[in-house]
């Protein structure tokens, strides 16, 4: 996107957007990479779309994204190097702490270590990393070295 007082509006209601939505922003900007790309065709945009249940903002703001977003391949490459598909969510982490402290369980420790080696490739076999806590596995406080 070139920079342009309408660009900077747009972006900038970004955040708000999935604040309001409730909406996963690692979900969130994958999905859109794919979308992007053209990746699995139609079923990337409806899975993205998805994603809107609170607003229903998504179909306006993807129509706006869509005119205003570069399409080079440059562009995408740059999204997907900068919207890993898996990151370290905080409640698989705690689990893999308490497993290791509790139990002396390091497999889910190793699972995630292997699986974040290549954050934006995801195995089949690592699928159930992607999504994100259920309100009850959310993580309300960190601390620091975790």
């Amino acid at each position: 996107m070139d920079e342009t007082p309408e660009t900077d509006d747009f972006l900038d209601s970004v955040l708000p957007m999935l604040e309001a939505e409730e909406t996963d922003f690692t979900l969130f900007f994958d999905l859109l990479t794919e979308v992007a790309s053209g990746q699995n065709g139609n079923k990337s945009e409806e899975k993205w779309l998805s994603l809107f249940t609170q607003t229903g903002a998504g179909p306006n703001w993807l129509a706006k994204w869509q005119s205003l977003r570069s399409k080079s391949s440059s562009a995408i490459a740059a999204m997907r190097k900068a919207n890993p598909k898996l990151i370290a969510r905080n409640h698989q982490v705690e689990q893999a702490i308490s497993n290791a402290m509790e139990k002396n369980d390091l497999t889910l420790f190793r699972r995630l270590a292997e699986a974040l080696r290549n954050p934006c490739a995801v195995s089949e076999g690592n699928r159930d990393l992607l999504i994100p806590p259920l309100p009850e596995q959310r993580v309300l406080r960190t601390f620091c070295g975790t």
